[in-house]
């Protein structure tokens, strides 16, 4: 198969790149750029992994244009070439919930979420249209290396490992006891 995957620099996209190559697809990256879009003729499949993910991250127009905009014009492409779209979506739609589930209440807290559940109620107009599209809410995403860089943005598990390994001990939160998260 020819698969696009965007995002493929970030730490999802190296291993799925890895894998997909293994698997002897044959696998293009791409990394946003305003000024190139990517061409989805003759594609396969598309997964967009592609994101600013920082939850913190402070400018509203430029993560709306990359997170956003750059997906609705990314799904258009793939429906207009009948290219199958899968796209990583974010628990943190969910907000501040100790319930998840895929029709549950919706509560972005971020910039970052927001964008993904607009995402999320776009895509989902075209799943109920027949169109190939498939969203993965991602939770705690982690493993080796890709996490050193992102400080305080770091997953839990980074942080419990560093906090393990430098005081001997993991500082939880109270009422931690009432959240249970999937570590993918």
């Amino acid at each position: 198969m020819n698969i696009l995957v965007t995002g493929h620099a970030g730490f999802i996209g190296q291993h799925m790149m890895a894998r997909l190559t293994a698997l002897g697809h044959a696998v293009e990256g791409y990394e946003w750029d305003e000024q190139l879009f990517p061409e989805v003729e003759g594609l396969d499949a598309v997964i967009h992994l592609g994101a600013i993910s920082a939850t913190t991250y402070p400018d509203l127009e430029q993560i709306m244009r990359q997170n956003y905009d750059f997906s609705v014009r990314l799904l258009h492409a793939c429906i207009d070439h009948q290219v199958p779209f899968q796209y990583a979506s974010s628990a943190s739609v969910y907000g501040q919930t100790t319930h998840f589930t895929e029709d549950g209440v919706l509560a972005p807290q971020s910039y970052y979420a927001w964008t993904k559940y607009l995402f999320d109620r776009y895509a989902r107009d075209y799943l109920d249209r027949g169109i190939a599209v498939t969203g993965l809410r991602y939770f705690n995403v982690f493993g080796h290396s890709g996490e050193e860089h992102k400080g305080g943005m770091s997953s839990p598990y980074h942080k419990f490992r560093e906090q393990a390994v430098s005081t001997g001990a993991i500082k939880l939160f109270r009422n931690s006891d009432q959240y249970l998260r999937d570590f993918v």
